[in-house]
């Protein structure tokens, strides 16, 4: 088993987990160039392409915000309407009140007393 290299950690120290955290940096040439017209135009064409990427990059964040806050909306909603669930089946029920109506008892069935043991019929059933 190999271990892996342990880096000093400093307090300034943030792990990047999205490329979009760092600073939008504008792009640079590798060769610096004369100033001419021609070059300024080239300069002026870039930060207008620049500008345009950027703004359609934002309306599409901000596309994806509002569809995010409403999905969290949603699930508040949600959350919320459960909780209220949990909390109606953590509550004992009531126990009923007392009825001091008098209860209609059926009659017991009439009771056999046999005198004679002689009378009892049994059947027999083969299987």
């Amino acid at each position: 088993m190999t271990s892996r290299p342990t880096l000093p950690v400093t307090q300034n120290f943030r792990p990047m987990r999205y490329k979009y955290h760092r600073q939008i940096q504008p792009k640079l040439s590798a060769i610096p160039r004369q100033k001419s017209q021609a070059n300024l135009y080239r300069n002026s064409y870039l930060l207008a392409v620049e500008k345009n990427r950027l703004t359609e990059e934002l309306e599409v964040l901000q596309s994806r915000s509002h569809i995010i806050e409403q999905r969290l909306a949603l699930i508040e909603d949600q959350l919320g309407e459960l909780e209220k669930d949990v909390t109606e089946l953590s509550v004992p029920p009531s126990p009923k009140p007392p009825n001091n109506l008098p209860v209609n008892n059926p009659e017991p069935p009439p009771q056999s007393n046999p005198t004679n043991s002689s009378h009892i019929n049994t059947f027999m059933v083969d299987y």
